[in-house]
């Protein structure tokens, strides 16, 4: 078990967090501005709240196959120079603002078997070019793609729930394609898609 704000602060420049861990506390790594590495052991359940918040220089980050089932709130928010990541096979929600001001995250690995989507979870992802959702995923919250930089999007058919403004504020989206089981066009879903 690792404890709440355990590596907050600190001047850290790799870190990997061993298989045995099978509890980690909120804003673990919150604000290790010095942290460049992560690795994540199997047995953790779950990216916590904050995680890696404000983590400006991480950008290789390795999340083990194994238990992990959520991306948390906040968990990447403002890591500036993380630029890929790929999501282990066992995960099913991400979770509101997971990857918030992520600016240089430009190849992001959605897995088959995710569910849930949270709002704004990829706000101000600046370098989002493109994005392939899985075949599984079932709820996109608000918000989601909002202002991102896509050209293309397909909502497959696995979608059944999507959040207001979805696709609000994206001036290069050329082309969308929304799945059948879509209920409605959701409140500013292409606003602002000039």
């Amino acid at each position: 078990k690792l404890g709440n704000n355990l590596f907050a602060g600190l001047p850290l420049v790799e870190m990997e967090i061993p298989d045995s861990v099978i509890e980690i506390g909120s804003s673990l790594f919150q604000g290790c501005t010095k942290l460049e590495k992560v690795v994540v052991g199997k047995r953790v359940p779950g990216l916590s709240f904050a995680m890696f918040r404000d983590c400006e220089v991480l950008a290789d980050v390795t999340l083990r196959e194994g238990y992990l089932d959520y991306v948390g709130e906040c968990s990447f928010d403002g890591c500036k120079r993380l630029r890929e990541i790929a999501l282990p096979s066992t995960v099913t929600k991400v979770y509101d603002y997971a990857f918030r001001g992520c600016a240089s995250l430009s190849d992001l690995k959605l897995n088959e078997g995710l569910k849930e989507i949270g709002s704004d979870a990829l706000a101000k992802c600046s370098s989002l070019v493109s994005l392939k959702l899985p075949s599984t995923v079932e709820k996109l919250g608000g918000s989601l793609f909002a202002g991102l930089p896509l050209v293309e999007m397909e909502i497959p058919d696995s979608v059944t729930e999507i959040g207001n403004s979805l696709f609000r504020g994206c001036t290069k989206l050329e082309k969308a394609v929304v799945g059948k089981r879509v209920p409605g066009l959701a409140f500013s879903m292409f606003c602002d898609c000039e």
